[in-house]
């Protein structure tokens, strides 16, 4: 990775950890603290798989990820796709929460499209 691509990879760190210590941003990509210290300095760059799981967390493929830090026009993908990929990363708290509240939108739907056929 050459230098300009490290800045914004540091940059991209930044402000995913927004508000988070080093440490517990480093848990969450299964890493130690120093790792992310060194990426954030632009000292080192993470491997394939720590970095496919920062695109991840960006909401990106590892591909568009690493054309954006190259410095290539970043293409967002589907709200649907983005949305699937999204979902694999939740923590199963978080993934209750959005079980519940699509079983609560499926079911107005339900009684909307019930109440609409009447």
């Amino acid at each position: 990775m050459n230098l300009q691509a490290r800045e914004r990879l540091s940059g991209v760190l930044i402000n995913l950890r927004a508000g988070k210590s080093r440490r517990s941003f480093a848990r969450e990509i299964g890493v130690s603290a120093t790792a992310v210290i060194g990426w954030e300095n632009l000292s080192n760059e993470p491997d394939r798989e720590h970095l496919a799981k920062i695109a991840n967390m960006t909401g990106y493929t590892l591909d568009n990820f690493v054309a954006y830090l190259e410095g290539k026009k970043l293409q967002k993908p589907s709200d649907f796709g983005y949305l699937k990929q999204q979902i694999t990363t939740l923590k199963v708290p978080e993934f209750v929460e959005l079980y519940r509240l699509m079983s609560d939108r499926i079911a107005e739907l339900a009684i909307a499209e019930s109440v609409g056929s009447k």
